[in-house]
């Protein structure tokens, strides 16, 4: 079921990519180059996240621990990067909230970026510990960690409803153009 749901919402998650690549190109000064770098970086570990979430969901860590072990991390470190660079734009480079949903974006960004950094930190410390001293339910603690880092993930993604309320999605066909919904 997991499998499923992660490679149908895979695509609109690449779409959303392009969506803020261009939200960031209209709004943002890229002639300063660190904002440029910024936004270039952002696409990229946005980019890389995403591949690395799909080989983790179909590389079960039951067929191939240490693939599924290198996606996760992956998925993790460049999603916290993704996270940081997309706080520090909307933070730092001047970009403009202009209406309440994207105040309330950035808002939830920034709550979605500490949650995963508070989870992160606790998620190694008790991988350590199950490895180290292998003490009971240490290791329930790290999956506990391990999925509220993916409920974290979803949260901080799905601001993009709110920074995207705006648009219709159109899929086009043979004899003009069908709404994705109505």
């Amino acid at each position: 079921m997991w499998q499923t749901c992660v490679c149908l919402h895979i695509s609109p998650r690449f779409i959303f990519l392009f969506l803020y690549k261009h939200f960031y190109q209209t709004r943002l000064n890229l002639k300063i180059f660190s904002t440029w770098l910024l936004v270039r970086s952002a696409f990229f570990f946005n980019c890389v996240e995403l591949l690395a979430l799909l080989g983790l969901t179909l590389v079960s860590s039951q067929e191939d621990f240490d693939i599924h072990k290198i996606c996760f991390v992956v998925f993790g470190l460049c999603g916290l990067a993704y996270f940081f660079i997309t706080w520090h734009i909307w933070t730092f480079c001047g970009l403009p909230k202009e209406t309440n949903a994207e105040i309330y974006s950035y808002k939830t960004k920034k709550r979605a970026l500490k949650t995963f950094v508070l989870c992160g930190v606790l998620m190694s410390y008790f991988y350590w510990r199950h490895n180290e001293f292998c003490e009971p339910y240490v290791y329930s603690l790290f999956c506990m960690c391990e999925y509220v880092i993916v409920g974290a993930n979803m949260w901080f993604h799905y601001t993009a409803s709110y920074d995207f309320a705006h648009l219709n999605v159109v899929i086009p066909a043979k004899m003009g153009y069908l709404p994705l919904y109505q």
